[in-house]
């Protein structure tokens, strides 16, 4: 019987590390100036799928 390990996810990223991550491929624009770039992510799951 194969067992496959669970890969580990981070509990939360920072907007910054999305930004700098997915920021070309999806197009994003840094609007509001960096002040709450260091924000963390805590939600993995897409609340908006008509934006996804």
């Amino acid at each position: 019987m194969n067992i496959i390990p669970k890969t580990k996810r981070p509990k939360s990223i920072t907007v910054a590390h999305f930004f700098h991550r997915y920021g070309e491929s999806l197009k994003l624009e840094l609007l509001a100036g960096s002040r709450g770039i260091n924000r963390p992510i805590l939600e993995g799951r897409v609340n908006r799928p008509a934006f996804a």
